[in-house]
Formats: C-alpha cells, sequence, structure tokens
C-alpha cells in the first residue's frame, strides 16, 4: 500500500498519527510519503524534530518513510500521484488529523479489492453504525444495498449520503492506484487547468467527476470493516478553502500543540479504541498523563 499523507502547520498531530499507524500496522506492509509544509521558522523547526526522530540509531531513515516539503503542491502532487504506476496497485490518502486505533491488515485490504471489481475504494473510518456526519452535522445514510462478508460491509456509494456516498474522501479511503491516476487524468484533461490549492481543494475536484468517469462509476460499491480502523481528530482548522465547523470549546490551536509537541504529549489511543462514535470525525482530545 502506497499512503500519501499531508500535513501543515500540525507536527504534533502527524506525529500521533505516525505513530499510531506503525503500532496498528506491519510496517513492510506500506511506503508512507508526507507531503509537509510549515508557514513559519517555529513549525518548520518541529517538522524537522519529528522526522530526525525516526532515524534508527545509525541515523538512518526508515526504508517507507519519505518527507518531502511543499513548494508547488500542485506540481508536487500530480508527481506522486504519477508514481502510483510504478510504486504500488494500491494507494491510500490520509490527512495529519488522523489516529489509527485498531490494527490494519493492508494485504488483507488489498486482497479485497483483487477480488471485488465492483468495489471502488475501501475506508478505513467508516463502518456499520455511522449515522452522523460531524462536519456537515447532518444525518448519514448507507444504501440499502448492503451485505456483509469476511471482509466487512459492502454498500453502494452512489445511493449513500455524506460520507457513506464519498468513495475517495482524503480522510482513510484505499483505492486501486489505477483508478486514482484515471480521475487525475481526466481531471487535467479538463478545458480549464486546475491548479490545486489545497488537499480538500483537490478530493472537492475529484467528486465532481467520479460519477462520471466510466472506468470509476462502473464501480459502484465501496466497503469497511465492521469496526473503523481510525478517526479524523476535529480540533482545529489549517486550511481556509472550506469553513468545516468546529466546535469553540473544543478548538486547541496550532500554536497550542506545537507546545504539546516539544513536551512529547501522547494520546490516549486505548481511550478512542474504547469509546467509539457514530462518526468519521470526532473533536475529544484525549492525552495521556505527562511522564
Amino acid at each position: 500500500m502506497e499512503i500519501i499523507t499531508f500535513s501543515f502547520n500540525r507536527p504534533m498531530q502527524l506525529k500521533w498519527f505516525i505513530d499510531s499507524l506503525q503500532n496498528n500496522s506491519f510496517e513492510e506492509d506500506y511506503d508512507l510519503t508526507i507531503l509537509w509544509k510549515a508557514s513559519n521558522e517555529n513549525y518548520h523547526k518541529a517538522y524537522i524534530d519529528l522526522f530526525h526522530s525516526y532515524n534508527n540509531r545509525f541515523g538512518v531513515k526508515p526504508y517507507n518513510l519519505h518527507y518531502i516539503e511543499e513548494e508547488n503542491f500542485t506540481l508536487q502532487l500530480l508527481k506522486l500521484i504519477d508514481s502510483l504506476s510504478i510504486a504500488s496497485e494500491y494507494c491510500l490518502f490520509s490527512t495529519d488529523d488522523m489516529i489509527f486505533y485498531k490494527f490494519i491488515n493492508f494485504k488483507e485490504i488489498e486482497n479485497c479489492l483483487a477480488e471485488d471489481k465492483k468495489c471502488l475504494s475501501y475506508s478505513l473510518r467508516l463502518h456499520p453504525s455511522i449515522s452522523y456526519c460531524l462536519p456537515a452535522k447532518q444525518k448519514v445514510t448507507f444504501s440499502d444495498e448492503i451485505i456483509f462478508d469476511k471482509y466487512g460491509m459492502r454498500f453502494n456509494w452512489k445511493k449513500g449520503t455524506l460520507c457513506a456516498g464519498y468513495p475517495i474522501d482524503v480522510g482513510g479511503s484505499c483505492l486501486r492506484s489505477e483508478d486514482m491516476l484515471c480521475l487525475c487524468s481526466q481531471l487535467m484533461l479538463q478545458d480549464k487547468y486546475i491548479a490545486f490549492s489545497h488537499v480538500n481543494h483537490f478530493e472537492a475536484e475529484l467528486s465532481k467527476i467520479v460519477r462520471s468517469v466510466s472506468q470509476t462509476s462502473e464501480k459502484t460499491y465501496s466497503r469497511c470493516a465492521f469496526l473503523p480502523y481510525c478517526n479524523s481528530l476535529q480540533i482545529n482548522r489549517v486550511q481556509q478553502i472550506f469553513e468545516n465547523p468546529i466546535s469553540s470549546d473544543k478548538i486547541i490551536s496550532p500554536e497550542i500543540l506545537l507546545e504539546y509537541y516539544w513536551q512529547d504529549r501522547q494520546i490516549d489511543l486505548n481511550y478512542y479504541r474504547d469509546n467509539l462514535v457514530n462518526s468519521c470525525h470526532r473533536e475529544d482530545l484525549m492525552l495521556l498523563e505527562k511522564a
């Protein structure tokens, strides 16, 4: 699995993302590339410190971690997507606000997509009890075309609402690399060249064409596990493209999180594992006590 993750001004949340992924998967099953950006020297210093912290005792970077500082988002993103044809048959797009608390067998997900030719994506955040979209503050409904099997739940994404009808979100959808390449090729063939300002912008443009491109439109199903592998922590907003609402009493600014980074605060994964929610997003930040 080729994982591409995006991070902006959130080294603390990126650390929680990487650590939780490493603790809940076989590292040999994926390559992780992080496209990151810092708006000032304080965030930049923390990112560099974070990346150095993953070097082994000989000072060598792990073979499956790659860090790319953002200079031109559109060009670098398209280059990464273009490399998928060589890197892996399957890809996962994710963001730095995700935390993993259930073990993921990426090989099993790849086998699922290989067997189910009518399935477009496998969501790591969805599960059968999802009923609410926190960013939209609306009810989520799955289609009535649902089956359960050894891989979890299979549903018709064309007949679902919100996250149940959104098969290519950048918050944890596993896809075939060839399908992502096809969609991006179609975006580039449009009359108006699109320069993506942010990963959410990229996601929004993909969602506009996924139903009209035959290669993806004919794959009418998505899948998810019986229980979620992860959630997105909606505790701040670092992009200004979309007005994702956050409860005022739940906001924890990137500046405060930067202080947490230098304090080496750790997130309580057991809490999230034991307290599942009915949404892909959640606003409750639970940290372990300081050592």
